[in-house]
């Protein structure tokens, strides 16, 4: 099957990015290895590399750059020089993953006026979803239960629907859990529903409320800690679950529109105006140390998490730091 050049992908949610991304690989008639580098650091010459390189065996590589609204207006002009020449052996996905505003795609004024963008609207070559809404949460169950073989009851849907959050990654988690309870009769019924337990939007902003409070957050460190030592990847979910809300934060302190049902809109809401923008902007910047502390192996994801809760705790205490106000 032909393939794009290259492909952007915009949407904010980084499971729906990755199933697409392999979707897209596993429709060619060859093997891809995927490399992923990130565009919230400076991009270091491997990735560049990937451009000019020759693989003698034939190798192919999905090259993916992740949260590519970070780039400049510079680096932009340098990938579009990169990108007007199609390379057999490289498939490079460039990823914008904001916040939608209402119905529109975020599209970076810099990269929109660059030849290479306007090649990727004529072709087709740009994919774009504001993340799952309801309705796209339903779809999103249906296909994972026909794919599996799994029958899903009327009561279970309607439970689910109700339990999960809008956010993939953690839904197909969920679901994962349940296919094992489901064993050999493949089937949900609403009483199985009940396994549900994942809240990360509450359990994130009960996490900056405890901050706000005043209150110490040993308890939250265990549970994350207990996360961590079952799973070595658990870290960056978790900083990318709090790194989401903080950009909610921002959003409704600035007055833009978020879909958020009336009363978790308004506890928000009410946390927002109190943080004000130089406390997010704090918020923003010890998140961000974490994941470069970490991401260049500084720090374990024990130290990073440790290191995150301290600095949090003292800002908002006003005893270090940007003062977060209560």
């Amino acid at each position: 099957m032909s393939r794009p050049g290259f492909s952007f992908c915009i949407c904010p949610d980084p499971e729906l990015l990755r199933e697409y991304i392999v979707q897209q690989l596993r429709r060619q008639e060859t093997d891809w290895r995927m490399r992923t580098f990130w565009a919230d650091e400076e991009l270091p010459q491997a990735y560049w590399d990937h451009f000019h390189q020759r693989d003698l065996l034939g190798g192919t590589t999905a090259l993916l750059l992740r949260r590519c609204e970070n780039l400049t207006a510079s680096t932009w002009k340098s990938l579009n020089s990169l990108l007007n020449r199609y390379r057999r052996q490289v498939w490079p996905f460039l990823c914008m993953e904001t916040e939608w505003s209402g119905n529109r795609p975020p599209e970076p004024a810099a990269l929109t006026r660059l030849k290479c963008y306007q090649l990727a609207k004529s072709r087709g070559w740009i994919w774009r979803s504001s993340g799952l809404d309801q309705a796209g949460l339903q779809r999103y169950i249906r296909e994972w239960s026909q794919n599996r073989g799994i029958t899903v009851r009327p009561e279970f849907m309607r439970k689910a629907l109700q339990a999960l959050p809008l956010d993939a990654g953690l839904v197909k988690s969920e679901l994962e859990k349940l296919e094992l309870w489901s064993g050999q009769s493949r089937e949900l019924c609403g009483e199985d529903a009940a396994l549900l337990s994942v809240e990360p939007e509450t359990d994130v902003f009960a996490f900056l409320r405890s901050l706000q409070r005043g209150e110490k957050l040993t308890v939250w460190k265990k549970v994350i800690q207990g996360q961590m030592e079952t799973d070595s990847a658990a870290f960056l979910p978790f900083l990318h679950l709090l790194l989401r809300e903080a950009r909610i934060l921002w959003q409704l302190n600035c007055g833009e529109e978020v879909r958020l049902p009336a009363r978790v809109k308004r506890e928000k809401l009410s946390l927002a105006r109190s943080m004000g923008l130089a406390g997010l902007s704090g918020l923003w910047s010890y998140i961000l140390e974490a994941e470069v502390g970490f991401k260049s192996g500084e720090w374990s994801q024990m130290q990073a998490l440790d290191i995150l809760v301290t600095k949090l705790e003292a800002a908002f205490s006003g005893e270090g730091g940007p003062y977060l106000p209560r």
